[in-house]
């Protein structure tokens, strides 16, 4: 297989993911000192994850699917992004870079059926979750 085309296992990015949430959510302050940095993006555990589930589709949706578990809930409304007060202050290539810029990515990619700048497929190919 040629360099970059590989997807990542469904089934391992869906274990890190959950193993660094519950990392996040019991310790008491599991960004310490990143929070305040400009590089607190770049610092960010999930930024790394959301990148390989974009070449993932079926596992994102997955991840996200609301009829099986909180996640999406959770990144969107509850987690506390390493680096957020700063990321719209930075340089936009850091910005481009950014763990929530890859957040986005994954939807899409959940979503769409495609990793994020492919040509869409109509009609998109995708599990149920997306379109309950």
């Amino acid at each position: 297989m040629a360099a970059g085309t590989a997807k990542d296992d469904g089934r391992f990015l869906g274990s890190v993911g959950i193993s660094i949430r519950n990392w996040e959510e019991n310790t008491d302050d599991p960004y310490a000192g990143v929070m305040e940095s400009w590089k607190g993006t770049r610092a960010d555990p999930m930024g790394g994850l959301m990148e390989a589930f974009t070449r993932n589709p079926e596992a994102v949706e997955a991840f996200f699917d609301p009829s099986k578990n909180d996640n999406l809930d959770y990144f969107l409304d509850k987690r506390e992004w390493p680096g957020g007060e700063v990321e719209n202050k930075m340089p936009e290539d850091a910005i481009a870079r950014s763990a929530r810029r890859s957040f986005g990515e994954a939807l899409e990619a959940a979503v769409t059926g495609n990793p994020p700048g492919e040509t869409l497929r109509i009609p998109a190919e995708h599990s149920e979750a997306p379109s309950a």
